[in-house]
């Protein structure tokens, strides 16, 4: 291999570090939960390794310490509102803190888990 491919070549890698691939970066709205819905809405808006958004009642953010489509997120800091009623929280951040890859189809966002498939849609 010559000097200048391998320079090429760490270039491209160099490129990728810390960048969301084609596809991953937006915002979602939650469809489903294991394929039920869950009271309340959320969404998921996803900026490099950033991850942040509104659960059903508290705001979140959380860093993917991992690289795309692989997801191992770091510790989620939430806010502590006051939920007035059952909103689904326990069951969303539930089954975001288990998620381990991530897949998109067209607008469908799967985070998949060894428990739970999460399915939001990008807005």
């Amino acid at each position: 291999m010559k000097f200048s491919d391998l320079v090429l070549a760490g270039g491209l890698l160099l490129a990728g570090c810390g960048q969301t691939p084609p596809g991953f970066e937006g915002s979602y709205r939650l469809l489903d939960i294991d394929g039920a819905p869950i009271p309340g809405s959320a969404t998921l808006h996803i900026a490099q390794n950033s991850v942040s958004g509104q659960g059903p009642c508290n705001l979140y953010r959380s860093e993917n310490v991992s690289d795309w489509p692989q997801v191992d997120l770091g510790p989620i800091a939430i806010t502590r509102r006051a939920c007035l009623a059952e909103t689904g929280e326990d069951t969303f951040f539930g089954a975001l803190e288990q998620t381990a890859i991530a897949a998109r189809d067209g607008r469908i966002l799967t985070l998949t888990g060894p428990d739970h498939v999460m399915r939001f849609r990008a807005e």
